[in-house]
């Protein structure tokens, strides 16, 4: 409110919120795919064992470069959707 009370246009105003959630987004990503990667390692073993035991055929699936990209996309899309909103609104009632 300051910042715009002093002549900063809403582009420099909300340009620290994007980045910020940008890279929140990315965090976000990455950390969940690091739960994956551990879900996956503690559970291959018992998921075998069962496999065995009821004669069925699962395995997991590697975790692909599309999936991680695709992952990243949706997590930092999302959180430069939240953003936008939150910042579009917020900036709406100075106009």
């Amino acid at each position: 409110e300051v910042s715009w009370m002093l002549g900063a246009t809403h582009h420099f105003i909300a340009a620290p919120f994007y980045y910020f959630g940008v890279l929140l987004g990315t965090w976000g990503a990455l950390f969940s795919l690091l739960m994956l990667h551990i879900l996956i390692h503690y559970l291959k073993p018992s998921v075998a064992h069962l496999a065995y035991f009821y004669d069925l055929p699962l395995q997991f699936t590697p975790i692909t470069p599309w999936f991680v990209l695709s992952l990243l996309a949706v997590s930092i899309g999302l959180a430069y959707l939240a953003v936008y909103f939150s910042v579009h609104l917020f900036l709406r009632r100075f106009q």
